[in-house]
C-alpha cells in the first residue's frame, strides 16, 4: 500500500494505492481547498496553511498511514537528457554532482541530484550512460517535506511530478510499437509535459503555466468575476 501525495497550488491530494498480483487498486482519494497563496508556482510558501489543508485531507479521507510518496513539480526541477562516462551505479551516484556540476543552473552544494539512466552508449573512444538529470532546489524540497512533517506525515520518497504523470496515464507499451506519446498534465500554476516511448522518459518539462492564466484572461478580457470565469 502507498499513499502519494500532491501539493498543488489550488489544493492538496492524495491518493492510497495497493498493488496485488501487479495490478494497482485504487483504496481512498481525496483533495482538500488551499487558500490564494499557501503555494506559488509549485513552491510552499506558507507551511502552515498547507499543514493545516493536509490534516483536513486525511481526516476526511481517511487514509490508513501517514507515510507518503511526494510529487514535486516546479521552477525549481531541472530536467535534461545527458550523456556521463559509464560506471558502476553506486560510483556514480557518488560522483555525480562532480560530473554535472557545469550543467545544473544552481549551485551545485543547493541540489538534490538524481539521475535515471536510459541506454549505453559506446564508441571507439568512449563509453557513457545517456540519461535523464534531474536536479531540485534543496530548500524548495525541504519546504514541502516540512509542511508533510508539521501535519504529522512522514515523506519517505520524493518522486518528480511528471514520472509519476507518466507511470499513471501514459499508454503501456512496453514495445514501444505506437511511437512516441506526449503526456500533459495540467494544473492550476504548472503544467507538467513528458515525452515518453514504450514508457520510456525521453523528454521532461515543466511549464509555469495553467488554469488559473485562462481564468485570469477570461476575467480581463470579458470584465467579470473571478468565481464565474473558472
Amino acid at each position: 500500500t502507498a499513499i502519494g501525495l500532491d501539493i498543488g497550488t489550488s489544493s492538496v491530494r492524495a491518493a492510497q494505492v495497493t498493488v496485488s498480483k501487479g495490478t494497482a487498486v485504487l483504496d481512498r482519494f481525496g483533495q482538500v481547498g488551499l487558500p490564494p497563496g499557501a503555494v506559488r508556482d509549485g513552491e510552499v510558501a506558507d507551511p502552515d496553511a498547507v499543514a493545516d489543508a493536509l490534516k483536513q485531507l486525511w481526516a476526511s479521507a481517511k487514509f490508513t498511514k501517514k507515510d507518503v510518496v511526494l510529487g514535486i513539480s516546479n521552477q525549481k526541477v531541472f530536467v535534461r537528457l545527458v550523456d556521463v562516462p559509464w560506471m558502476p551505479s553506486g560510483e556514480l551516484k557518488a560522483s555525480l554532482k562532480f560530473q554535472v556540476a557545469d550543467l545544473v543552473p544552481m549551485p551545485i552544494e543547493e541540489a538534490v541530484l538524481d539521475f535515471v539512466p536510459l541506454d549505453e552508449i559506446v564508441t571507439d573512444s568512449a563509453r557513457n550512460l545517456r540519461g535523464l538529470l534531474v536536479a531540485a532546489s534543496q530548500d524548495m524540497v525541504l519546504g514541502a517535506i516540512r509542511a508533510c512533517q508539521k501535519a504529522g506525515l512522514k515523506v519517505t520518497t520524493a518522486d518528480l511530478t511528471p514520472f509519476a504523470v507518466l507511470r499513471s496515464a501514459g499508454t503501456s507499451d512496453p514495445l514501444g510499437l505506437s511511437g512516441p506519446e506526449a503526456v500533459v498534465d495540467v494544473g492550476a500554476r504548472v503544467t507538467n509535459i513528458v515525452v515518453h516511448e514504450g514508457g520510456v522518459p525521453k523528454f521532461v518539462r515543466i511549464l509555469l503555466l495553467g488554469g488559473d492564466d485562462i481564468t485570469g484572461a477570461i476575467v480581463e478580457r470579458l470584465g467579470m468575476p473571478v468565481g464565474e470565469a473558472e
